[in-house]
């Protein structure tokens, strides 16, 4: 499932209802210009991701004017930054819980290209503890049924993602 990030990984938080408007357009513009069609199926989310992590209301109102959900991750490792496919895939399967998202940024540039090792070094760990892999708009398709989102935050992934964060900020 292909969700929206922007085309630029950069803060969208501080701008305007119309370059927030834009950005969006430019990004669907692409996409179409790319996939047969967009979200794939007609249930599908559209889904949009923060650069950051970062929103404002101004991003919240356009998003939910043009039909989008926001997803915000609870696994990552800062894989921009730190060039160690080991280091992610430990924090990826030391940090994964029922529910949760991991950010692993798409291998455009040299510097992502260990995204490749760290899903072909992650999954098969994340198999074997008995996780699936669903697209957000299955994991979250309980909602509508007001069961949630699939998830509870025990003190298991709470303690895990204080962990975490804690070693990403020995490591960087």
């Amino acid at each position: 499932e292909i969700g929206n990030h922007g085309l630029a990984d950069a803060p969208m938080w501080m701008m305007s209802r119309d370059q927030v408007n834009e950005a969006i357009t430019s990004w669907e513009s692409e996409m179409h210009s790319i996939l047969p069609r967009w979200p794939a199926r007609d249930a599908d989310r559209r889904w949009f991701r923060p650069p950051m992590g970062l929103m404002s209301p101004t991003l919240s109102s356009v998003f939910q004017e043009r039909g989008y959900h926001i997803a915000i991750a609870d696994t990552w490792s800062d894989d921009t930054g730190v060039d160690n496919p080991s280091f992610h895939t430990k924090v990826i399967e030391s940090s994964t819980c029922d529910g949760s998202i991991i950010v692993l940024h798409a291998p455009s540039i040299p510097a992502r290209f260990q995204t490749l090792e760290i899903i072909d070094r992650s999954v098969p760990l994340l198999r074997k503890r008995g996780f699936a892999f669903l697209r957000l708009t299955d994991l979250f398709a309980a909602e509508s049924k007001d069961q949630g989102p699939g998830c509870v935050n025990c003190t298991f992934c709470s303690v895990s993602m204080v962990a975490c964060m804690f070693v990403t900020l020995l490591f960087c």
